[in-house]
């Protein structure tokens, strides 16, 4: 289950950053080009946040899950948790500003900002878990294993009593 959630988890991710740029895009060419707001902005939009919402979904089963394996009061978990939160709020404020009357160049400017400010909180909250956490699928996720090599095991540990005077 903790290995399923894991690649699930981590796949996601890059469909999340596709959506990511696409939205990012449209909502940029959409501002500076002046267009009329339209349905497909608002479906690309939605697509987004629903991606980011899975996202944040398969991540709390999985903090569940490897939490109740490891433990709870790692850090860097809640920190994570915390981040990744606030950028699924900010990837939905479109539906806050779906109805509202705004100028067309107003509502790309938005939900470019929106967008943007959801990257932004996406990378703090990647950036708060431990460099061999970040980007690893392997299954040795977060234990010693993980980061250490076949050099370092083959290696003796040099102390002052072992270490050779010359």
């Amino acid at each position: 289950m903790e290995t399923f959630l894991r690649y699930t988890h981590s796949g996601l991710r890059w469909i999340v950053v596709v959506a990511l740029i696409a939205a990012l895009l449209y909502m940029l060419y959409g501002w500076l080009a002046k267009r009329p707001w339209d349905r497909r902005g608002q479906t690309l939009l939605a697509i987004f946040s629903g991606l980011v919402g899975l996202q944040w979904i398969v991540g709390l089963v999985f903090l569940i899950v490897w939490g109740s394996m490891t433990s709870f009061s790692i850090r860097h978990y809640w920190e994570h948790l915390f981040a990744q939160t606030l950028a699924l709020a900010v990837a939905h404020l479109h539906y806050m500003w779906r109805r509202r009357e705004m100028a067309d160049v107003v509502r790309y400017r938005n939900n470019f900002l929106a967008v943007l400010g959801t990257f932004g909180l996406i990378f703090i909250g990647v950036m708060t878990l431990p460099e061999n956490m970040r980007w690893r699928l392997s299954p040795a996720m977060g234990s010693a294993a993980a980061v250490e090599t076949p050099a370092d095991a083959a290696q003796p540990e040099v102390t002052p009593e072992t270490t050779p005077e010359g």
